[in-house]
């Protein structure tokens, strides 16, 4: 169970009540014991702030975020530093956290920080992926804080708040401008990298529960992946539901252009070469994994003995450069079956399975009908 998210200020040799008090107090949800004039503010009351101006770029952000309901986490730092008792003192920050209750964040780290890894990897071998590792603080067997995501909804909020939103395709347009500007290229770009290194993480770390309502998009255009519960063959009522290799919607390609679009094209390159970075370290990764899991209690070892075997088949070593390389766009065909409406058309895309993402979007459906998710 997610608590109200709170504001955490924190200064530069700040006083222990600060730095201590107001988390034991926002832990037992009574901020005010400590920071009363944070009460002053409107707080928000769950984790996101359903801001209808939240769908603007930076570059167009009004100057008055009442009149459309908008402030980004930039402005809303200037704000309340402007009326807090501490906002002169040197190194004066804020940071927002998701303080969780009765929910085990344990797996969300283990993710977070073999994301961070996959980060690294990449970078250090100049594969343009994109992934936002951020931070989870583990408190106790069922407690914790999870960083929250700035200048980010949800794509289920996306569709059921923005105004007039029909596709993803179009809020992009909307947002950005013209196909042709500057902007609207930069977000392309953003969307196309983060797709990227979502898929071919989701795929090794077998990360599901991937509806509408754990994905998020940003400000910039990147895709965040959040809600880490079902991991590494651990899904949801134990009934694998999800069985296409990462979540990949028509609607995602069309943002990319379609089938046939630049940007679909650099996205499959860049899911390659991120694939076959990761896998020449696919031993250190494994073998962290099989730390976390020797006398583990967590959900995704406990009921999934083989999870560190199936991790190491999924790199697949025993192929060799090129193998690998088509191993990477069989999977990605794999999932286009939901993008080419006609079945008869599947047999042009060489190794699609129709099962596979037919199945996933019957998850979608269930959230849907059993939980108001919008696919």
């Amino acid at each position: 169970m997610a608590c109200p998210l709170w504001e955490l200020p924190t200064v530069s040799q700040s006083p222990p009540w600060v730095d201590v008090g107001v988390l034991q107090c926002v832990c037992s949800g009574d901020i005010t014991a400590c920071y009363p004039h944070c009460m002053t503010l409107p707080l928000p009351a769950t984790f996101l702030s359903c801001s209808l101006g939240l769908f603007l770029p930076y570059s167009l952000a009004p100057a008055n975020p009442a009149e459309t309901f908008f402030e980004t986490f930039r402005q809303r730092c200037d704000r309340i530093k402007a009326v807090s008792p501490d906002g002169h003192r040197p190194g004066w920050n804020l940071e927002s956290f998701i303080v969780k209750e009765s929910d085990d964040v344990r797996q969300d780290q283990l993710i977070t920080q073999l994301l961070a890894v996959f980060l690294k990897l990449s970078v250090a071998e100049g594969v343009n992926i994109w992934l936002k590792p951020y931070t989870i603080v583990v408190t106790g067997p069922a407690s914790g804080l999870v960083e929250s995501i700035y200048d980010a909804v949800s794509l289920h909020t996306l569709k059921s708040k923005a105004p007039g939103f029909t596709t993803l395709s179009k809020y992009f347009g909307d947002t950005y401008g013209p196909s042709t500007s500057p902007c609207y290229q930069t977000a392309i770009r953003n969307f196309v990298q983060s797709m990227a290194g979502y898929s071919i993480a989701t795929h090794l770390l077998q990360v599901k529960d991937r509806h509408n309502g754990n994905i998020m998009i940003d400000l910039e255009g990147h895709l965040v992946h959040i809600d880490f519960g079902f991991i590494l063959g651990h899904t949801p009522g134990e009934i694998c539901w999800e069985n296409a290799p990462f979540k990949l919607t028509a609607e995602m390609v069309e943002v990319m252009g379609g089938l046939t679009g630049s940007a679909y094209n650099e996205y499959r390159r860049l899911c390659v070469d991120s694939f076959m970075c990761l896998r020449k370290h696919y031993q250190k990764i494994v073998g962290f994994v099989e730390l976390m899991a020797r006398d583990s209690s967590l959900p995704c070892f406990a009921n999934n003995p083989n999870a560190c075997a199936d991790l190491h088949r999924r790199f697949v070593p025993e192929l060799t450069t090129e193998q690998a390389r088509q191993h990477v766009q069989m999977l990605i065909n794999q999932v286009c079956v939901l993008i080419i409406p006609l079945l008869s058309l599947r047999w042009m895309v060489p190794g699609l399975q129709a099962y596979s993402s037919w199945r996933t979007g019957q998850y979608d459906t269930f959230q849907r009908l059993s939980n108001g998710i919008l696919p």
